[in-house]
């Protein structure tokens, strides 16, 4: 059934032709793993501008586990920036569940979020219709 207005999809993994649906970096570990944090959803995001999927999240702070403060709030510099700023996770990863400052500083980021809101609007509007995507690889964006 149709309901009309915006709506949105979100998947775990994708093909070329679904381009246009929101792709999610999938269950990171709440850390600085290289093997599955944060580190793993910089290249998730970099391989899906390449692959054509411009639309993507990630869960900030991790999903996988507790995620320290720092980890929570350098996750939360990284979410500020993409397209998609998703608080989800496994265990409580809200900044609410942090001290004072942690929400402060979260809080910071959300704003710049928004703040970004009609840039990266227009971005995913531009990816749509000429395949750049908003998070672009340096190869991508200087070629």
């Amino acid at each position: 059934k149709y309901l009309g207005g915006d709506g949105t999809v979100l998947m775990r993994s994708a093909f070329g032709a679904s381009a246009k649906s929101l792709v999610w970096a999938g269950d990171n570990d709440a850390s600085f793993s290289p093997q599955n944090g944060l580190a793993t959803v910089v290249r998730a995001g970099l391989s899906a501008a390449m692959s054509g999927m411009f639309l993507w999240g990630h869960d900030v702070g991790g999903y996988l586990g507790s995620a320290s403060k720092e980890v929570l709030l350098r996750w939360a510099q990284l979410g500020a920036f993409s397209p998609v700023m998703n608080q989800f996770g496994q265990s409580n990863k809200g900044p609410w569940d942090y001290d004072a400052e942690a929400l402060s500083v979260y809080r910071v980021f959300a704003k710049l979020h928004m703040t970004l809101f009609p840039t990266l609007y227009s971005l995913c509007h531009e990816a749509a219709h000429h395949g750049r995507p908003p998070l672009r690889p340096l190869a991508l964006a200087f070629q």
